[in-house]
């Protein structure tokens, strides 16, 4: 059903906080592989991803890989997906069973394309369970199909283009429903602001 992927690159720190939630949601019968992609970290993440990827089980898989980007790895991996992609940034904290709330938002409606954070709206707690969003960011679940159908995430603007680039980009040409439904998500990057223009400034493109 559920094709997990956790995207890192460095912040040691935040990924000791997010990690061993995204391995605990991942261990659900919803999620068939997981897939942890570190891209080339040299700050001590790579030692403590592969310290706990020798006790998960088979269904998940470490790719340590030069990309220079978070979205080369959604193009990596939808081609070989599940029915869905659930993309976890390693400043994310996910909650308990947030993975099957998704899971269910997505079953019950097939005009909804995206479900998960609203980009820059992470510890928001509403009175109403979805809200109609323009994009959803750190932690969201994707139809594995409209990825497909969209021929994937092009390649970041040049600066003369008028469009957005990465996960923006693709959401906005879609034209199914985005929703954001919510949780107690935990932004590490906004509860660590000062690390979090630190990581920005490694030119890092998500």
């Amino acid at each position: 059903m559920i094709t997990a992927i956790y995207l890192s690159h460095n912040r040691l720190d935040f990924v000791k906080q997010s990690f061993l939630p995204f391995m605990r949601e991942c261990k659900s019968s919803l999620v068939k592989q997981a897939i942890i992609y570190d891209d080339n970290s040299t700050d001590g993440t790579s030692d403590f991803l592969m310290s706990h990827y020798y006790n998960l089980p088979l269904k998940f898989r470490y790719i340590r890989e030069e990309f220079n980007s978070s979205w080369k790895q959604i193009n990596s991996t939808y081609p070989i997906a599940e029915k869905y992609i659930l993309k976890v940034d390693n400043d994310i904290v996910i909650p308990n069973s947030y993975v099957k709330y998704l899971f269910d938002v997505m079953e019950k409606d097939n005009s909804i394309g995206f479900a998960g954070l609203r980009t820059g709206n992470a510890c928001y707690i509403g009175d109403s369970s979805l809200v109609s969003v323009r994009n959803i960011g750190g932690v969201g679940l994707f139809r594995t199909e409209e990825i497909k159908r969209l021929g994937g995430i092009r390649e970041p603007m040049i600066k003369e283009e008028k469009r957005f680039f990465g996960f923006t980009d693709l959401q906005n040409r879609s034209n199914l429903k985005k929703v954001w439904v919510d949780g107690m998500v935990k932004d590490l990057s906004k509860v660590l602001k000062d690390k979090q223009m630190d990581y920005l400034n490694e030119n890092w493109t998500r």
